[in-house]
Formats: C-alpha cells, sequence, structure tokens
C-alpha cells in the first residue's frame, strides 16, 4: 500500500489553503478598522467602526476553527474581547494599545504566510502577545480583563459577495490565460495584413481584366482578316499557330475574369471573416483583461498603516484620502506601481508634511493630508495624482543639493527656471535632506520611481511651490500587452512609436524652421522645440529628407521634441513584446511587436528620445539656448495667472491652459495672486472663490479697484452654484463664472478665448 497522505490530509491541505485567502480578506479588513477607529472623532463612530471589526474578528475565528487552527481561533477570541469593549461604550485605545493590536494582526498574517514547519515558533510568539497582558505598550490592562470570557454568541457577518458567483483562481493561471489572449493579437494584426494582401492582389487584377474586356472583337477580327488576305505559302503553315494563340488569348481573357471574381470574392469572405474574428477577438481579450483587473484601492490598502508609522516615526501626524479608489487596472501595472507610489509617500512623509506646532504656527491643521487621486486618461491610460499639503519644495535649495551632487554645474543650475529646477528631485543622489534616516536622505527613491514608471512606458511630473504642498503625476497604461503604435519608416527601417506620446504630426518647409545654438527649431503651437533627425539619434545611415520635413512631436516628462522621419505608414494595433533578460535596459527602445507581414519592430521609447533629443539639439550652449529661442517665439502668447488653494485644482487648470497654448502661473490664494500681478502683466485670472487669506471675490475687488489692474478680465472657478454667490461674484467685477460641478475644459477654454 502506497504511503503519504491520507484523503482526510490531502482535504484539510485544500481547507487551508482556502482558509489562508479567507484570512488574508478578514485580516485586511481588521487592519484598515483599526486605523478608522484610530481617527474617529465621535463616540458614535467609534462604536460603529469596532462593532464592524468585531464581526471580521468573529467570522476569522469560525473558519479558523473549522480548519483546526487552533492559534488563530485564540486570538481573534483575544481581538473580539478587545473590540467588544469599545462598541459596547468602553474606553477607546490608547496610541500604544493600537500599536499593541497591529502587532497581533500582523503576526497572525506572517502566520499564515510560512511554511507549516515555522508556525510554531511564531505560534509561541502570539500566544505571548495574548498572555493576559495589554497588547499595547502602555502598561496598563487590556480594555477587558479576561478576553476569554468576552461574548461569543453568533454576529451577522459583514455583507459579502455571493459565494456562487465567486471563484479563487491562483494569480498564475489567471496571467498565463491573459497572456495566451493577448498573444491573439497578432493572428488579428496577421488577418489584417492577409486581406490587406488580398484586396492588394485584386487591384493588379482588376486593370487587367479591363484590358482584357475588348479582346474578343479583336480576335475575330484578326480571325476574319487572316482568312481573307490571299494565300501564298507561309500563310498556309502559318495560320494553325496564330488560331491556336488567338485560342490561348481567349482562355486567359476568360481565366483572367474567373480570377478576378475569385479574388473578389475572396477579399469579400476575408474582409468579413476580419471583422467577425476581430470582434470575437476584441470581445475574448476584453473579457480576459478584466479578469485580471483589479481596483486601485487594492493597491493602497497597506497605505494608511504605512503613512501612520512613518509618520509617527518622524514625529508628524498625516492622514491619507484617496479618491478613484474603484479604478481597474491591470494587476501587472499595479505591482510595477507600488514602489513608486510608496517612494512618493515616504518623500511626502520626509520632506513635505511638517511636525505639528510648525503646522500650527503656519495656520494650518495639525496634521498633513497626503491625497492619492486615480482617474482614467483617454481610456488606454490612467492619471495618478499623489499630493501633500506640506511644506513645497525649495527650488533653490534643490539647485544647490544637485550642484552639491554633481548632477548639474552651478552655472546651468541657476539659468533653470523652478519648474525646470524641480525636475531635478528625479536625479539619482539629489536630496534636501540634512540627514539620513529610514525615510529619507538617500537621494534615490524618486530616481528609482521615475526609472519604473518609464519602464512601464508612462511619465512622472512633479508641481509644488514654497508653503502650497507637492504633487506627483504619473501617467500609466492600463494594460501592458496591446497598445495603439504610429508605425513610421527611417530609412529602410521600420520602428513603432506609441500614439499615447504623440502630441501632432508635422510637415514643416525649410523656411519654418528656427535655430538656436546653430541648432534647428521647430514651430509648435506659438513656440519653438528642437527637431531632430531620428536617424541621428538612432545612429542610422540614411540620406537626406530634402526641401520639406516630416516630423512627429513627441511629449514627455513636459518636454516636448520634434522627430524627422522618411515616412509615417500607418497606425495600429501592435502587441509588446519584452526585449528579454539579455537586453534588459536598450537606450531610446521599450520593446519590440511582430507586424502583420512577419516583421520584428523595435518599439521607440518616448522619454529616452526626449532626453537625447535635448541634449542633441541642445550642443555646447545647453539646453540654455532652446529655452530662450523657445521663450522669444512664445512671447506672443497670451499670459494667465491661475489662483487656487488646491494644488490638485491648480494642477488640473494649469494642464488645461498650458495644453492650448498659454503661458501660465500660478498663486495659492487672492494675497499671492495681488502680488504677483503687481510684479508682472496678465491676461487673464482665473480664480477659485474659497481661499484663505483673500478668497476670489475679494481678489475679484482689490483687481477692479486698482487703476492698472481694473481692466484685467476675471474668471471665477467655483463649487459654489447658487444665485446669491454668482450674483456675489458678479457684483464684484467678474467677466465669467463657472461652477465646477458642472466644470467643462472646453466651456473653460471657449471663456478663456473671449476674455483673454
Amino acid at each position: 500500500m502506497a504511503t503519504g497522505m491520507g484523503e482526510d490530509d490531502i482535504l484539510l491541505a485544500h481547507l487551508r489553503e482556502t482558509f489562508r485567502l479567507e484570512a488574508e480578506e478578514h485580516l485586511e479588513r481588521i487592519s484598515s478598522g483599526l486605523l478608522e477607529m484610530e481617527g474617529a472623532t465621535t463616540a458614535e463612530g467609534l462604536s460603529k467602526t469596532a462593532e464592524a471589526v468585531f464581526r471580521e474578528a468573529h467570522s476569522l475565528k469560525g473558519a479558523a476553527r473549522a480548519v483546526s487552527m487552533g492559534i488563530v481561533e485564540t486570538a481573534c477570541r483575544h481581538l473580539e474581547g478587545l473590540f467588544g469593549a469599545v462598541k459596547r461604550g468602553g474606553p477607546a485605545f490608547s496610541p500604544g494599545q493600537f500599536d499593541g493590536v497591529h502587532r497581533i494582526v500582523d503576526a497572525v498574517r506572517n502566520l499564515l504566510s510560512v511554511p507549516e514547519s515555522a508556525r510554531a515558533a511564531l505560534s509561541l510568539g502570539i500566544l505571548g502577545m495574548l498572555d493576559g497582558q495589554n497588547p499595547g505598550t502602555d502598561g496598563g490592562r487590556s480594555p477587558v480583563a479576561e478576553p476569554a470570557a468576552a461574548p461569543c454568541s453568533p454576529q451577522p457577518a459583514a455583507a459579502d459577495p455571493d459565494p456562487s458567483d465567486t471563484v479563487r483562481i491562483p494569480a498564475r493561471k489567471l496571467r498565463s490565460l491573459l497572456l495566451l489572449t493577448e498573444g491573439m493579437l497578432a493572428l488579428k494584426v496577421e488577418a489584417d495584413q492577409r486581406v490587406q494582401d488580398v484586396y492588394g492582389l485584386l487591384g493588379l487584377a482588376e486593370p487587367w481584366k479591363r484590358e482584357w474586356e475588348g479582346l474578343p472583337a479583336e480576335i475575330g477580327r484578326t480571325r476574319r482578316y487572316l482568312r481573307e488576305i490571299p494565300a501564298f505559302d507561309g500563310l498556309s503553315k502559318l495560320l494553325p499557330a496564330v488560331d491556336r494563340l488567338l485560342d490561348l488569348v481567349a482562355d486567359g481573357r476568360e481565366r483572367v475574369g474567373l480570377l478576378t471574381e475569385r479574388l473578389s470574392a475572396a477579399a469579400f469572405a476575408a474582409e468579413r471573416e476580419r471583422q467577425s474574428g476581430g470582434a470575437m477577438w476584441t470581445e475574448l481579450l476584453d473579457e480576459a483583461r478584466r479578469a485580471f483587473l483589479f481596483p486601485f484601492s487594492s493597491l493602497l490598502e497597506l497605505f494608511p498603516r504605512m503613512i501612520r508609522e512613518m509618520a509617527r516615526e518622524e514625529g508628524k501626524e498625516a492622514d491619507l484620502v484617496v479618491n478613484g479608489g474603484g479604478i481597474e487596472v491591470d494587476r501587472r501595472v499595479l505591482e510595477e506601481l507600488k514602489d513608486p507610489l510608496i517612494h512618493m509617500v515616504r518623500n511626502s512623509i520626509g520632506h513635505g508634511i511638517e511636525k505639528p506646532e510648525e503646522r500650527t504656527g503656519k495656520g494650518k491643521p495639525r496634521r498633513g493630508t497626503i491625497t492619492i487621486g486615480i482617474a482614467y486618461g483617454d481610456g488606454r491610460t490612467v492619471e495618478i495624482l499623489v499630493s501633500d499639503d506640506g511644506a513645497g519644495i525649495d527650488t533653490a535649495a534643490l539647485k544647490e543639493a544637485a550642484v552639491r551632487a554633481g548632477a548639474v554645474t552651478g552655472r546651468d543650475a541657476n539659468a533653470l527656471d523652478d519648474r525646470e529646477a524641480l525636475d531635478l528631485v528625479f536625479r539619482s543622489e539629489v536630496t534636501t535632506s540634512q540627514i539620513l534616516t529610514d525615510i529619507s536622505g538617500r537621494g534615490l527613491g524618486l530616481a528609482i520611481a521615475r526609472e519604473k514608471v518609464a519602464k512601464l512606458g508612462g511619465t512622472i511630473t512633479v508641481e509644488s511651490g514654497p508653503s502650497t504642498g507637492t504633487a506627483f503625476r504619473i501617467t500609466a497604461p492600463v494594460s501592458l500587452a496591446g497598445m495603439r503604435g504610429v508605425v513610421v519608416r527611417v530609412g529602410d527601417r521600420l520602428f513603432v512609436v506609441p500614439t499615447v506620446s504623440i502630441r501632432r504630426v508635422m510637415r514643416f518647409a525649410g523656411g519654418e524652421l528656427g535655430t538656436a545654438g546653430n541648432r534647428e527649431l521647430a514651430p509648435f503651437d506659438g513656440a519653438g522645440v528642437p527637431l531632430v533627425p531620428l536617424r541621428d539619434i538612432l545612429e542610422i545611415a540614411c540620406d537626406g529628407t530634402g526641401g520639406t520635413v516630416l516630423a512627429l512631436v513627441l511629449e514627455s516628462e513636459r518636454r516636448l521634441a520634434a522627430f524627422a522621419v522618411d515616412e509615417v505608414i500607418s497606425e495600429q494595433e501592435v502587441l509588446v513584446k519584452s526585449l528579454g533578460p539579455q537586453l534588459g535596459r536598450v537606450r531610446n527602445l521599450s520593446g519590440a511587436t511582430v507586424l502583420g507581414s512577419g516583421r520584428v519592430v523595435p518599439i521607440l521609447n518616448p522619454a529616452d528620445l526626449l532626453k537625447t533629443a535635448w541634449k542633441t539639439a541642445a550642443g555646447p550652449c545647453g539646453e540654455t539656448a532652446i529655452r530662450a529661442a523657445g521663450n522669444t517665439e512664445a512671447a506672443g502668447r497670451k499670459s494667465i495667472l491661475v489662483v487656487e488653494d488646491s494644488i490638485t485644482s491648480r494642477m488640473l487648470l494649469k494642464n488645461i491652459l498650458e495644453s492650448a497654448g498659454y503661458r501660465v502661473k500660478t498663486a495659492v490664494d487672492g494675497v499671492d495672486a495681488l502680488t504677483e500681478l503687481k510684479t508682472a502683466a496678465y491676461d487673464l485670472v482665473v480664480s477659485d472663490i474659497d481661499m484663505p487669506r483673500m478668497n476670489g471675490v475679494e481678489l475679484t475687488e482689490k483687481i477692479r479697484g486698482d487703476g492698472k489692474l481694473r481692466e484685467t478680465p476675471v474668471v471665477l472657478v467655483s463649487a459654489l452654484d447658487t444665485r446669491e454667490d454668482r450674483e456675489r461674484g458678479i457684483d464684484a467685477g467678474a467677466n465669467a463664472y463657472i461652477v465646477k460641478s458642472g466644470f467643462d475644459q472646453g466651456n473653460l477654454l471657449d471663456v478663456v478665448r473671449r476674455l483673454a
């Protein structure tokens, strides 16, 4: 008889694996509930949250009992006692007690993640925590003296999805299924190519058929002529051969007609199959991708606890606000975004959020706020905004740090404006921290974040101002597999450029180009952008393009450049393939794809191209000459001052207006705006209403009361949507009033165009 595990043991092993997955969900909810309890401001809210967490512990206890996990059952019974006391109106936990309960939850989570053989030591550690002592560090008794005596009456479990609608499948199996489904994109691309090939053959055959259609009459006339001419010795020998030749021509005409008809039928059938097959493939891939989509909140579940602990280490207080957590993204994208988001949150706590005493001295709330907002971009991308209401980035200190680190020279640092200086935070070893800690001081975190985001094919930018906070904006693909790309030709080689990075395809005449430092600039939206032949960047030897220049204007990380190509062939869906571990990081390339023709084509990396383009275009003069030339060409653009205390809204308005070709400066409130208006001329002011120090209505009144500023148009953008609010704005002298709840960027731009 074979030895090994019996059927009962096998069943128990399967049950425990299912239990582990279920327990992770319960423990995550308990951790989240603890953070909610810690931030509760009312006794009612505290009691309600404690009851929800009590139910999670009770449900986990029952599941643990079913699979004979005694230590987990004991821990849950202890937690029931603690939470039960609070939900019945007992005292709230002290900070030390919260820490102790968090440690118990973490210990149970660790216990479930290790092999069976390693659980004995961890179980002893958990028993030590539960040995009738306070789980916190305050040295007092637990809120319930005897946890074991806590009531254990059955409680209704929290509402969960219907189990019949849920199937647990290992992620690796889903990943394999998704990869196989995504691989069908190559078949779709090949099918598209075959349809084009058939139509190409039909295009060759149809003119041939038309040419042969008049041959029967010609053949008949030729036969009659040969019979009517006088006979001679050579003719009698020639006629049989001519007859055979004419028969072949007639037969060929019929075959050409038949060939054309069959090609036409084949083209029609191929097109029909391509459309039906393409629709089925699209639906299949969408469903497969949807199965692999996870809400962004699943990535952020650990962040509240992480922020709490890091803030306490720094002697600070901070809360996390998440907007758009239900946005669903490919799990692979979430996994790659985890580290960048952690680095940005660490940066917010280490460099941004001030200590409580410093914040209250500035008139800010004692607790800082870190906001993570998620929204879909163009349907194929997701945008993540990580912002804080901290001290902001001191650009002067940042320049000094960059010079000390050797990232830039002192001369180049002085030539940078504030916006360009902020990009220095992404340089390796550049940090403004005066001391090295576990959270900050190494100058590597944000450099790693940008590298990981770029590897995804995304971008990351930063906005900040003194005492106004900092905001990082990430744009990343929703999925890693398929993407839209433009196929271009450079010499005899083909490349794919991601459509999402292309601002425009343009053709320039030689006389339209400008120069900066003996380098060419292409006109774009009233400014000059570097124009660089793509063949130079990719080091491809080929002939010049002649009198006109065909170029793609690309944008990445707030940089623009035009890249000259020989031909733009098509835009199509392509399947992105990795270059493999042997070519883990190749400059200017992000992957490869296979076209329908079977040709392997590299996919270009826009971020790398733009970095190289600016260095190439700048030459020995650095970027200063290009910026100066671009500013000269942009001098004719309208300038707008955006006044908004919310950094998220401020960035949104700034990006919308800059994308429309305006020069934009920002202010954080009315006082800041009034100072800015007196130091520079602006064509228009776009202001929020509800702001500290001086609100938008008061700012408008100040502008109308100033002899030099009174003619400046003012647009008020507010969340207040009542007749009285609009009348207040109009009475103050505003030229337009836009409500945020019905905000439409087209409406905003239309108003701005009329007034500026």
